[in-house]
């Protein structure tokens, strides 16, 4: 492993505070030393999530414990069920509200409170992703992850990153004690300006100099000192973002209340944090954890049969 070997804690786990490098030496020296039996459950689990000891079966008891003080969910549409079939079980399950069952009335009501016309799959996910926010905030999360079902941990198996949540968490509390979102799918502030072909579309974000300065400068923006972690700014690709739960309070409050105007959810999102004074807020790992699976097409496509 890694840590007993001496070398740097990189890639999955690149985003180590210092404080807990040192106890993943300490807990692999103590499994050395006494067995894996003299791990508690907490222990055992961040264990197999960073690779020190091997994966073992979802239904141990380790893997049953909460998320620490969060959460994590999956948006599970019907034909993607093949991709998830015995999903973790700490990771709820909501089934995906589907854009293109929705009644033209509910998207033409949508659409009269949106920035521009939103196709039946950009509102099947926003719709979903409302579902998520809801649950975790009645259930007392204090965090979300919210993936969707196209979503692919590239370090392991899912099971492994539901067991790194809470010190992915931990440790950005560390940098960041106001952290608002934090981001595990890919970043790229310039591709998520050059999406947007109408600045009308989200004036509040294009109307930004920091976020025009940001997009110029650099597309993954600043690196927060040695510590694995960038502060970003705005970036497509909501399949795998983290929500703090004053984050998502912000979000439903905006959704009923259709302010600011409704827009795809990586864009929209953003422009509730500018509202909220968030923007600064958002942090990711310098390691891409989350991918799209290749080869399995688009969510929005298939989730709203959209041309």
């Amino acid at each position: 492993p890694l840590a007993l070997q001496g070398k740097p804690l990189i890639g999955a786990v690149c985003w180590l505070s210092a404080e807990q490098r040192r106890r993943v030496v300490a807990m692999g020296l103590e499994a050395l030393r006494r067995g894996v039996e003299a791990l508690s459950h907490e222990q055992r689990r961040f264990c197999e999530a960073i690779g020190l000891l091997s994966p073992t079966d979802a239904r141990c008891v380790w893997h049953r414990r909460p998320l620490g003080d969060g959460g994590a969910q999956l948006i599970l549409s019907p034909a993607r069920q093949h991709l998830w079939p015995f999903p973790p079980p700490c990771l709820a399950v909501t089934p995906a509200t589907m854009g293109a069952e929705l009644p033209d009335e509910q998207v033409g009501a949508l659409n009269q409170r949106a920035r521009r016309p939103l196709s039946r799959g950009e509102l099947g996910i926003l719709l979903s992703n409302r579902q998520c926010w809801t649950h975790a905030l009645e259930s007392k999360w204090e965090w979300c992850l919210v993936l969707e079902d196209d979503a692919e941990f590239l370090h392991g198996s899912a099971l492994q990153l539901l067991g790194l949540l809470e010190h992915l968490v931990h440790a950005a509390s560390q940098l960041e004690p106001n952290w608002q979102l934090l981001v595990l799918s890919p970043v790229d502030t310039d591709d998520f300006v050059a999406c947007i072909s109408d600045d009308a579309h989200a004036p509040s974000l294009l109307c930004d100099r920091r976020l025009r300065a940001c997009a110029r400068t650099s597309p993954n923006a600043a690196p927060l000192d040695d510590s694995g972690w960038r502060r970003i700014g705005p970036t497509c690709h909501a399949f795998a973002w983290i929500y703090r739960a004053q984050l998502m309070k912000h979000l439903l409050d905006g959704f009923a209340q259709m302010e600011p105007p409704l827009n795809p959810l990586d864009v929209w999102t953003w422009e509730v944090m500018h509202e909220h004074g968030m923007l600064d807020l958002a942090l990711a790992p310098d390691e891409l954890l989350v991918s799209a699976r290749r080869g399995v097409g688009s969510v929005k496509k298939a989730q709203g049969h959209d041309e």
